[in-house]
């Protein structure tokens, strides 16, 4: 490992509600392990009832721990990766964290576009931009400045929901704000639901 590589390294912020203590050692020593191969550090937080209070009573807690990233990260972090807990990373992340989103609140992949306009086609505020929030690669500064998240909560009081945070977060970060990446970042099985076949056209959903 060269010096340069040596001043780099990750630290993946676990948020939950619980953790025990087996646990908890398990993902220190995973740390450790993969500092062998490259920098890393965990660190867990645990997320009470307190930071939820502003939340909507009927929302569970976990879908609204991504929205508190912003508030929980120290102020010195100013980009983050968030990743939902069954994502499968195949490719070296630091690519990310080179592009420039200046001016953007987020770098997103948009989701099946077909499915969730189905979804929400009889109200407001969505129209034809949508994005997954299972990767969202996070200007923590934009976020803070532009209060990202009284957006989200400006959403929760005054439209319905049915993919509770993923919609607060498709009202807070709308396309002008947004980073659209490649379909390769954030990919998953719905995606293949509207594949195409080339020679007669049929579509296979799963």
């Amino acid at each position: 490992m060269s010096k340069d590589e040596q001043k780099e390294g990750f630290i993946f912020h676990i948020f939950s509600d619980k953790m025990n203590e087996n646990l908890a050692k398990k993902l220190e020593n995973l740390a450790l392990e993969l500092s062998k191969i490259y920098p890393c550090e965990v660190k867990i937080h645990i997320l009470d009832e307190d930071f939820l209070k502003d939340f909507p009573k009927e929302l569970s807690s976990v879908y609204c721990f991504r929205l508190l990233i912003s508030t929980i990260l120290p102020q010195t972090v100013e980009r983050c990766l968030y990743l939902d807990v069954d994502t499968v990373v195949l490719r070296d992340l630091r690519e990310l964290f080179a592009l420039d989103f200046e001016g953007k609140l987020a770098g997103v992949v948009k989701d099946n576009k077909r499915f969730m306009l189905r979804a929400h086609k009889k109200y407001q505020p969505f129209r034809d931009f949508y994005f997954n929030s299972g990767f969202l690669l996070l200007n923590l500064k934009q976020w803070r400045e532009q209060d990202t998240l009284k957006k989200c909560l400006e959403f929760f009081a005054n439209f319905k929901f049915i993919f509770i945070d993923q919609d607060a977060l498709n009202y807070a970060i709308p396309e002008g704000k947004a980073l659209v990446l490649p379909f390769d970042f954030n990919l998953f099985v719905n995606t293949f639901s509207n594949a195409v076949c080339k020679d007669d056209k049929r579509r296979f959903f799963l």
